[in-house]
């Protein structure tokens, strides 16, 4: 889980999660040798409206995203959606983070940037 700042796979620890927290869950599942990879994001009632603004605009941008995955077009395709759909609200994409294949292991290729430029 992660917590308000904190981006994806945050480490756990003491911390208890409030009221108008912004939380991220993102879970594996591995069964009869393939991997599930899963993630949502909640935003806890009480919290800053930008919250619940940040978790439309992720929920928008994935399926966006998902809208123009096909076999044999671009992965940048993908990136380039994401960016424009986050950056049209406001918000900016996180250099470094990518969506994944998964099969038999977790974070197989493909690997899908989210942004046009690869990051």
């Amino acid at each position: 889980m992660s917590v308000n700042d904190e981006a994806v796979h945050g480490v756990p620890g003491g911390r208890v999660i409030e009221k108008g927290d912004l939380v991220k869950i993102d879970v594996t599942a591995e069964v009869g040798g393939y991997v599930a990879d899963a993630a949502v994001t909640v935003a806890l009632p009480s919290g800053p409206k930008v919250h619940e603004e940040l978790k439309a605009c992720a929920e928008l941008a994935f399926a966006r995203a998902a809208s123009v995955a096909r076999a044999g077009r671009p992965v940048n395709k993908i990136g380039r959606v994401v960016e424009t759909t986050v950056r049209r609200r406001g918000f900016t994409v996180l250099a470094g983070l990518s969506g994944h294949g998964v099969g038999r292991s977790i974070h197989e290729p493909p690997r899908y940037p989210t942004s046009s430029t690869g990051g």
